[in-house]
């Protein structure tokens, strides 16, 4: 359910991230409802709201230490000309 849902709001280029993750978080809410009243909404809003923030930290994460670690493992000399 939840590829579903994050399929038709990546699909929606109006939304900004934040609203994606907000309806994302609703989705899961509602169906954590109906399969296990609050506890399950409960449950279901912890996963969705910590699994999407944490994949979007880790890219910038990612991202911001690519160069370096490219170097470290000796995939490149040095950063020299590197964009960070």
């Amino acid at each position: 359910m939840g590829a579903v849902i994050g399929k038709a709001l990546m699909g929606n280029p109006n939304l900004t991230q934040e609203e994606r993750n907000a309806l994302g978080q609703w989705g899961a809410v509602l169906v954590g409802m109906a399969v296990g009243g609050n506890q399950g909404a409960s449950v279901a809003l912890d996963a969705e709201s910590f699994n999407q923030q944490l994949h979007l930290e880790e890219g910038k994460l990612i991202a911001a230490n690519a160069a370096r670690y490219a170097v470290q493992q000796g995939y490149c000399a040095s950063l020299d000309g590197v964009v960070t």
